[in-house]
């Protein structure tokens, strides 16, 4: 592996040195090279597609919609025309205005790979300083790139889905520690948010509305918003770049900080471009030919994962949850009741029990910082970056801030080394193991009212409590754009059974040390099967809360209770178009296995503006997941003038 880092290193010199060769660059020269290209028709190399970002390889529109990222006027839809220009532009003699960058540094990569290609002669072209990206490129020190997913996260709707970055790392080594990779940057492409309204940003999110760019920052930015701001693990897939594909990727990251691409969340989010840019440096990998045109994180993370020999290593990164969990289930019961007594009392830890030993003293003092770092994460960051006017005397720290410095200061004293924290990866979890985002399903079934039907469904993304848990978080439902339509063979009737534009559902166990709202969202349409209409189609708006309670952490059982109100339109409603409803919701729900999952559900309504007052449905479901692509299950369903049974098979792609 010496060999080629040195032919890297020396061909970077040769294109980025310190000192300009004493070479005058000739005109002539580059329209040989302007042919020369056109005669190996390198427009149509993969390569310089996916160097400026061209939509597929029959499609002559680039996805960077910035113009400083062409250099020809039509170079956004001419591959051929910002060729030429690229080439020109670095043989450019004219003055570089201040602030601007002269074309061999606005595009390293483009001269990096062009000059490999048409073997540039560097007697006959002068090369110019390019100091800002020579400090960009000493600063990232990249020696490999990690691609970093960040788990759900159901608080936030522009990470509902989970996020990826990447992450450059300043050592190849597997075994560096985890303070050494909080030195390395990471790479994040992200929308530039321009509004607070909720609505608003899901309107501008689907159309586009927003800027996405590139950015670089430190490594530990990203572990304090995921792991401690947050509390999302972060799994780390580390790939297996040659130095050359490597140093052409960091190129042209640089390249990309000089643009902007319209933000679409389904399909050109922050995975699909953190693939371009990987695929821009490593063509062969096709990358976002791989993907659906609905592009999940998990599912991108899947593409890397599934590419024989690209992933070195697979790295877990605990959140501070999972940090503050894995010391709880360590503590003995009599050193859980000191932390309690330190918890509840918001104490020093200086009173506690002398039973528990010293050992035990620093166990429970460990834990307690850590769940200040779980629970109060949010306010801790935000007051380390309050602005202290150093003229005046410091201020007076956040509450949970003077709290854990008390606690830090007597664990100080504790004449215990901490033990190491070694938590194994829940392999279970991680995102490339689970089943496909979009699923069909196919829905047999009889019906005490309308006799047999045939449900035909179909769902963009992503899961719901029933689908197998691997890789996906046990008690959270996110499904966007799904449907299913049905088939009644008595009355040959077609039926919209159900539509959803979104549906989401977290459900959060409760515990003594961070209490939770459970809650759920819907909005969408379905088939009336009450008295307010006759199995009519109603557009339908629901939003419930509650609360989560597992009675064991090892017994997978849970028992969910909320009050729930909804709004539904249709014209066939008697008394109005509309109808308000609002009443109390149970579920149980017990995973007998990540695979075999049941289910069990009641709901009741009281309702008003329609002359049909009330309203109810109870039912049960159980459903196993056979492979990672394919499951069944069985699923009856009372509502108020019918009982109906079907068999479900679920196919994930």
């Amino acid at each position: 592996m010496q060999v080629p880092r040195l032919i890297a290193a020396a061909l970077l010199l040769s294109v980025f040195g310190s000192e300009a060769a004493v070479a005058a660059s000739d005109p002539a020269y580059a329209d040989e090279l302007v042919l020369k290209a056109r005669q190996e028709a390198l427009h149509l190399t993969r390569q310089w597609r996916k160097l400026l970002h061209y939509k597929k390889d029959t499609s002559n529109t680039s996805e960077a919609d910035g113009e400083e990222f062409f250099l020809a006027r039509d170079g956004k839809t001419n591959p051929q025309g910002e060729l030429a220009a690229t080439i020109r532009g670095f043989f450019s003699k004219a003055p570089v205005p201040e602030g601007k960058q002269h074309p061999q540094c606005r595009f390293p990569a483009r001269f990096l790979w062009l000059s490999k290609r048409l073997a540039f002669d560097p007697t006959r072209l002068e090369r110019k300083r390019c100091p800002r990206f020579e400090n960009f490129r000493a600063k990232m020190a990249a020696k490999s790139v990690t691609l970093v997913f960040s788990s759900y996260y159901l608080n936030n709707p522009a990470s509902a889905f989970g996020h990826t970055f990447l992450r450059l790392n300043k050592s190849n080594s597997p075994i560096q520690s985890e303070r050494h990779e909080l030195l390395d940057y990471g790479i994040n492409y992200a929308a530039n948010v321009t509004v607070k309204n909720a609505l608003l940003y899901a309107i501008y999110g689907v159309a586009g509305v927003f800027q996405g760019t590139f950015t670089s920052l430190p490594f530990y930015y990203k572990v304090r918003e995921y792991s401690d701001y947050e509390s999302r693990d972060l799994w780390e897939y580390e790939l297996d770049f040659t130095p050359e594909q490597l140093e052409l990727l960091v190129a042209h990251l640089w390249e990309l900080g000089s643009t902007y691409f319209d933000y679409f969340y389904f399909t050109e989010n922050c995975s699909y471009h953190i693939l371009g840019a990987l695929e821009a440096a490593a063509p062969e990998y096709r990358f976002t030919e791989r993907n659906p045109y609905v592009v999940i994180p998990s599912d991108t993370v899947r593409v890397v994962a599934n590419t024989p020999g690209l992933v070195r290593r697979v790295g877990f990164r605990p959140s501070a949850r999972t940090v503050f969990w894995h010391r709880l289930r360590a503590l003995s019961n009599n050193e859980r009741a000191a932390l309690d007594t330190v918890l509840s009392e918001r104490s020093d830890g200086k009173t506690l029990p002398a039973a528990i030993g010293d050992r035990g003293h620093a166990r429970v003092l460990d834990t307690a910082i850590d769940f200040i770092d779980y629970r109060y994460g949010k306010k801790l960051l935000l007051a380390d970056s309050e602005p202290r006017d150093t003229r005046l005397q410091e201020p007076e720290p956040h509450p949970e801030a003077a709290w854990k410095r008390k606690l830090l200061s007597e664990r100080a004293h504790v004449p215990v080394i901490a033990e190491p924290l070694a938590i194994e990866p829940p392999l279970n979890e991680m995102p490339h193991v689970g089943h496909a985002a979009r699923r069909f399903t196919l829905m047999p079934g009889h019906s005490d009212r309308h006799g047999p039907f045939l449900g035909l469904g179909m769902r963009f993304a992503l899961h719901d409590l029933l689908d197998p848990v691997a890789g996906y978080p046990e008690y959270a439902q996110i499904e966007f754009f799904g449907g299913r339509l049905r088939y009644n063979f008595d009355q040959r009737t077609v039926w919209l059974e159900d539509a959803a534009l979104f549906r989401v559902t977290s459900l959060t166990p409760l515990n003594r040390y961070h209490p939770q709202l459970s809650w759920r969202v819907r909005l969408g349409a379905e088939t009336i099967r009450d008295r307010t209409c006759e199995e009519c189609l109603a557009g339908l708006f629901e939003l419930g809360g509650g609360a989560t309670w597992r009675p064991s952490e090892t017994v997978p059982f849970s028992v969910v209770g909320m009050l729930e109100a909804e709004v539904a339109a249709a014209p066939r409603f008697g008394g109005s178009a509309f109808r308000l409803g609002a009443g109390p919701a149970l579920r149980l729900k017990n995973n007998f296995s990540d695979k075999l999952i049941a289910s069990a559900w009641s709901a009741y309504r009281a309702f008003a503006l329609t002359r049909v007052r009330q309203g109810y449905e109870y039912g049960a479901e159980i459903r196993n997941g056979f492979s990672r692509d394919v499951a069944a299950g069985l699923k009856a369903t009372r509502y108020p003038r019918t009982w109906e049974y079907a068999a479900a098979f679920f196919y994930y792609f």
